[in-house]
């Protein structure tokens, strides 16, 4: 057939495979899938000495030649750093013999229990799993939209680096790319627990059938366990489970031990609530790939910073203890509260603030429009016989500028609405804060020289004696000033010395 003519550079000897696995010696043996025996091998191909798994194909399971080749066109014609590649194929001698490359971490199944997998690398898996699969259903990139039909957590290898790669194509099928709503009516095939019951019991394909097994690959993540697990002689079917705990709000009851700590409470709400959507009766409210690619890469920013810095620390320290006492752990969530606290702090002040710049911006912006002068007169010429009109319009326009800006600075504060973590390190409130009140300061002490100018001047020109013009200055300082001394002496010390900033 003409087809096979185009995969014909991918075909590897009989000879070089078995070479390469010692003719399949057991010692080589890594596991038995759908498709039949996985073995590993040093192969020599194209004059290079690689790692490979070779899968051969066992007619026992039902696997024939239709599966065998789709795989092939399958690997070949689609690539995507998500995707597992497929180095060549033997069909010598009635094998079926597929050759990829070797992921050394294996499937994610055998993964799920383990404690040394850290959250944040799950979700990482999780994240490039979708990729992969946002890949097959955009006909953008295919051309086709393929439909994988057996999405399992054995079927998402892991390479040296924690990357995800969605494996086994020999049930996958194309659906046409120019359709809103694909769906194939097709027997039902899949892995029982991962397959999507409007499939298994209508026989329509349709890409929302991959979202379901996909959302049940999540909650298996989640929990660290398979979807069915037996339990005397009881099936306990997991995303049954799942979705009841997320309806009652009880997921921690069923979260992996050692889990929940790692992970902040607004990264398992988006998770879990994406997981769920994944899982929907109703086809049409499933997300697509490219919605469960963002909501979960927006609960991997949930995670940013500790987690990433705590996924870096090897897991035996993380239950040591320090010389006080407490664990690294814990001292990340005493971290934690006084983060919170801190931005509590920075808002309070901000509001606090605020106030004071809208009622220095209010006064000043009157104080432009009534200049103070003799009585039926605007007060223009008394200032212009002084010659100090210009310095009173330069003053006070500068502490209505430096108020509305103050204003402006610390609204940005007030109105954010991420995570204190992101505030701190990404959108650096404390930078904020001390420009606000720096601001702020600038707008005072412009303000109170606009005013004392205001009065010596009016001093003056009513022939007041001209010693009392400098109490009367002193006076409307003090006034101004004294009730209100600490938190201007607050505004000084966190304008001017930043660091002075209480640790906390």
């Amino acid at each position: 057939m003409s087809s096979i003519k185009e995969f014909e550079h991918l075909r590897i000897p009989l000879k070089a495979i078995k070479l390469a696995t010692n003719d399949f010696d057991d010692n080589n043996y890594i596991s038995r899938g759908g498709f039949g025996k996985v073995h590993k091998g040093e192969l020599i191909h194209f004059g290079k000495s690689m790692t490979v798994a070779v899968k051969c194909l066992d007619r026992a399971f039902g696997q024939g030649n239709p599966e065998f080749w789709k795989e092939i066109m399958m690997f070949s014609r689609y690539k995507h750093q998500n995707l597992v590649s497929l180095l060549g194929f033997c069909d010598e001698d009635g094998e079926s013999i597929l050759v990829y490359e070797y992921l050394s971490n294996k499937s994610l199944n055998m993964h799920l229990s383990s404690i040394e997998l850290s959250w944040t690398q799950r979700l990482k898996i999780c994240i490039g799993a979708a990729k992969g699969l946002q890949y097959l259903h955009d006909p953008c990139n295919t051309m086709q939209r393929v439909l994988h039909r057996d999405i399992k957590s054995s079927n998402i290898l892991l390479d040296d680096n924690w990357n995800a790669k969605i494996s086994d194509f020999g049930l996958s099928n194309f659906g046409p790319a120019n359709q809103e709503f694909t769906f194939l009516f097709t027997h039902p095939v899949g892995s029982f627990g991962y397959c999507d019951p409007a499939y298994a019991e209508s026989g329509f394909l349709t890409k929302e059938s991959d979202v379901y097994s996909f959302g049940v690959v999540l909650f298996e993540v989640l929990c660290g366990r398979l979807s069915i697990v037996d339990c005397k002689d009881n099936c306990l079917f997991l995303p049954k489970l799942a979705q009841s705990c997320y309806e009652k709000n009880r997921l921690d009851t069923i979260v992996q031990d050692g889990l929940l700590e790692q992970m902040s409470k607004e990264c398992l709400r988006k998770f879990s609530t994406i997981a769920y959507q994944c899982l929907h009766k109703d086809r049409t409210q499933r997300p697509t790939f490219t919605t469960v690619v963002r909501e979960l890469e927006i609960a991997l920013r949930f995670q940013y910073p500790d987690q990433e810095v705590k996924s870096m620390v090897p897991l035996h320290y993380i239950e040591e203890r320090n010389k006080d006492g407490p664990t690294p752990h814990e001292l990340s969530k005493n971290h934690k509260k006084l983060v919170y606290k801190g931005e509590k702090r920075m808002k309070e002040t901000a509001s606090q603030c605020m106030v004071v710049g809208a009622l220095i911006a209010t006064v000043a912006f009157t104080a432009l429009l009534t200049i103070p002068g003799e009585e039926n007169q605007d007060g223009s010429p008394i200032f212009r016989q002084k010659g100090i009109l210009m310095g009173f319009v330069i003053l006070d326009a500068v502490s209505l500028i430096s108020s509305s800006t103050s204003i402006l600075l610390l609204l940005s504060i007030l109105i954010t609405s991420r995570s204190p973590q992101q505030d701190f390190l990404e959108s650096s409130l404390p930078t904020k804060l001390s420009a606000g009140l720096t601001m702020l300061f600038l707008s005072i002490i412009t303000m109170t020289l606009t005013f004392g100018i205001g009065i010596f001047v009016i001093f003056q020109e009513r022939k007041i004696n001209n010693a009392n013009a400098p109490f009367s200055f002193l006076f409307l300082f003090t006034f101004f000033f004294f009730p209100t001394w600490l938190l201007h002496s607050d505004i000084l010390k966190f304008a001017c010395f930043p660091s002075m900033l209480p640790k906390s």
